[in-house]
């Protein structure tokens, strides 16, 4: 018991003092192919390792089917365009290098890979070669370095691939197998534990892509509640002062009786400008006190009516200045239940706004609420824009 567990520290350490080199090879290597403000961000940083990564091990595949190629198949123009297609999939990290572009980049590999596979399978068996797999494995290369849209396209590329060559063979013979058995039996090899290994390999890859996006989707998360966090306990105070100060004003305003003058309206404007403002604020705080689980999230019947009422005195100037006139057919006592500040300013004000922006000079904007049926209210806000 003690020799076995003794021959497999001595095995382990013997794999670290091999893998230790190694691995500091490969990390001396990428730090000079990536660039340094893709470094400072982890999810690009871990792209362009798959970038990296990609390159070499598909690479390793690719100059072992040049072999073959210049060992095992007559035909002279594969064998120096196999060469081609490897330097053209090796130029992919200098052009990342020169372009900072990984998408770009990644183009490289998926054009050379696919059009080499295609050439070589045409030649050494076409549709019945089982070098023809090697095509499933383009789509998932494009999965992980690109997104949907370049993975579907180059799903249905290689998919129209083994149609025409499954036509062009089976159905019209247009195809000379030049590969001798001896290569064949030597592609079938890197074929299969070529594809295991890639399949793995990329599986792993995607698992962890998948990990990275998923922490760094929470770290914006929870920068983004910090920020949100800071904003609305900050913008409390000074909103406080505005609408304290506002406030003695119009007090005073009121014991002199100028209450029609124009400073009155304008600060009387400021003031409830200042009150929509803190009720932001509040409704803020009682969602995120929801979410963190603080405290139930209450709700309130509200008037529609009246608020409808509130977002249009907040936007009579961008009303006035367009000179719209609102035409309303809203019943009176039509109650929702929410909170009063999210249904003003978050739906009522938003769309009201859209309309008062898309309406020309002298236009009209109708704004109507009906019963939808015994649970709902249908709101129509239209504007002639």
């Amino acid at each position: 018991m003690e020799n076995n567990q003794s021959q497999n520290t001595q095995s382990f350490g013997m794999l670290k003092e091999f893998v230790s080199p190694v691995s500091k090879i490969y990390m001396a290597f990428y730090h000079s192919i990536v660039k340094k403000e893709d470094l400072l961000d982890p999810v690009k940083s871990f792209q362009v390792q798959l970038l990296v990564l990609i390159c070499l091990f598909t690479g390793f595949f690719m100059w072992s089917f040049a072999a073959i190629t210049f060992l095992y198949v007559d035909d002279m123009m594969l064998r120096y365009l196999s060469i081609v297609y490897v330097l053209i999939h090796n130029f992919s990290l200098l052009c990342y290098r020169m372009t900072g572009k990984i998408l770009r980049a990644s183009y490289y590999i998926f054009f050379s890979g696919f059009f080499f596979i295609v050439h070589f399978s045409l030649l050494s068996g076409a549709f019945l070669t089982h070098s023809i797999i090697w095509l499933a494995i383009i789509p998932l290369i494009v999965g992980i370095l690109s997104d949907r849209k370049h993975t579907v396209a180059w799903t249905g590329l290689v998919c129209l691939s083994v149609v025409l060559i499954y036509v062009g063979d089976i159905q019209y013979g247009l195809f000379e197998n030049k590969i001798s058995k001896e290569g064949q039996f030597v592609s079938q090899f890197f074929t299969i534990y070529g594809t295991i290994f890639l399949n793995g390999f990329l599986t792993l890859f995607f698992i962890k892509r998948s990990a990275v996006n998923s922490k760094s989707l929470r770290s914006q998360i929870i920068s983004k509640e910090g920020l949100l966090h800071i904003l609305v306990h900050d913008m409390a105070n000074p909103i406080s002062v505005i609408s304290h100060h506002g406030h003695q004003l119009l007090n005073r305003h009121k014991k002199d009786g100028d209450t029609e003058s124009d400073d009155f309206k304008r600060i009387s404007q400021c003031t409830s400008s200042a009150k929509n403002i803190m009720d932001i604020v509040h409704a803020v705080r009682s969602i995120e006190a929801y979410e963190s689980g603080k405290k139930p999230l209450i709700l309130r019947p509200i008037n529609i009516n009246v608020s409808i009422h509130n977002v249009l005195k907040i936007l009579n100037t961008k009303i006035t200045r367009k000179k719209i006139n609102i035409v309303m057919n809203v019943e009176d006592d039509r109650l929702v239940s929410g909170i009063e500040t999210v249904i003003e300013q978050q739906i009522v004000s938003n769309i009201l706004t859209n309309a008062i922006k898309f309406s020309e000079l002298n236009s009209e904007i109708k704004i109507s609420i009906n019963r939808y049926d015994e649970e709902f209210l249908k709101m129509s806000i239209r504007d002639y824009g």
